[in-house]
């Protein structure tokens, strides 16, 4: 509850007895990172950090390219398609490397 901190659950099972308590809190685990946002997922905070680094480190059209794949990225996690992240993820990993390395 909102005035003591506590959180309650309730399950309700079909067939009661068929799973175990601690399957019942895998599939609880297994569902929490479905509650997760992409943006907030480790891999994708720390490309953002590296794009937020990159883009205060940067000048002039440089500076405006960084911010262009920053905001392209940021979209592609609001639309919180896996598949697309992931690619979206990959292509971007691999500009930053370039813009990094001086082209």
């Amino acid at each position: 509850t909102l005035l003591t901190g506590q959180s309650q659950s309730l399950v309700i099972e079909n067939n009661p007895g068929v799973m175990t308590p601690e399957e019942i809190a895998e599939r609880f685990s297994a569902l929490q990172a479905l509650k997760t946002h992409p943006r907030d997922q480790q891999v994708n905070s720390a490309l953002m950090a590296r794009l937020e680094r990159l883009y205060q480190e940067s000048l002039g059209d440089l500076r405006e390219h960084v911010g262009v794949l920053a905001g392209h990225f940021s979209a592609v996690l609001e639309r919180q398609d896996e598949r697309e992240i992931r690619e979206a993820r990959a292509e971007l990993l691999t500009r930053l490397d370039s813009i990094e390395s001086g082209y």
